[in-house]
C-alpha cells in the first residue's frame, strides 16, 4: 500500500488511526477515505476532513442508537471518537487552534457514549493532574470464569 504523506507528522497520525482499525478504533476504508482527502502537509485540511469523518459517524451512532442498535451504536461512537482524536492531533499546526476545545468535547463525548453502551460497564473517573483534573475511564474485570474442566485444573 503506497503512503500517503511524506511529511513526518502527517505520516505518523496516519499510521496510528490506521493501526488502531486492528481493535475496533478505526474502519480500514474510512481511514484511507479520509486520508485520501488531506493533501500531504495541510494541517486546515487534516483538521477538516478528520472532523467530518467523526461527525458522520457521530452521526451515524446517534440514528444507530436511536433505532435501538445499540451495538452499531456503540462502535459507530468508538470510531467518531478515534476521528476527532485524529483531527485534534495537528490542530496546533492549522489556522483554527481555537477549535481545540469543540473538538475535544465533541470526542470526549462520542467516547463517554461509547462507554455507556459498553458490554462490560464503565466506571468514570477524575485523576488529579491539572486544574481541572484529567477524565479517565475504567472498566471493571469480567467475572472471573470456573476452571474446572480445565486442563490444567486438577
Amino acid at each position: 500500500m503506497k503512503q500517503p504523506f511524506k511529511h513526518e507528522d502527517f505520516r505518523f497520525g496516519y499510521e496510528i488511526v490506521l493501526g488502531s482499525a486492528y481493535r475496533g478504533h478505526a474502519d480500514v476504508g474510512e481511514v484511507l477515505s479520509t486520508a485520501g482527502r488531506v493533501k500531504d502537509g495541510d494541517a486546515d485540511g487534516w483538521v477538516r476532513e478528520w472532523s467530518a469523518t467523526a461527525e458522520r459517524l457521530e452521526a451515524d451512532a446517534r440514528r444507530a442508537e436511536g433505532d435501538g442498535r445499540p451495538v452499531s451504536a456503540r462502535a459507530a461512537y468508538l470510531r467518531a471518537a478515534t476521528y476527532f482524536s485524529t483531527g485534534l492531533y495537528l490542530i496546533t499546526h492549522s489556522s483554527a487552534p481555537g477549535r481545540q476545545p469543540e473538538l475535544w468535547k465533541r470526542h470526549r463525548a462520542c467516547w463517554d457514549r461509547f462507554v455507556d453502551l459498553a458490554a462490560v460497564p464503565g466506571e468514570r473517573l477524575q485523576v488529579p493532574y491539572q486544574a481541572p483534573p484529567c477524565p479517565a475511564t475504567s472498566s471493571a474485570p469480567p467475572a472471573p470464569r470456573p476452571a474446572s474442566g480445565d486442563r490444567w485444573s486438577s
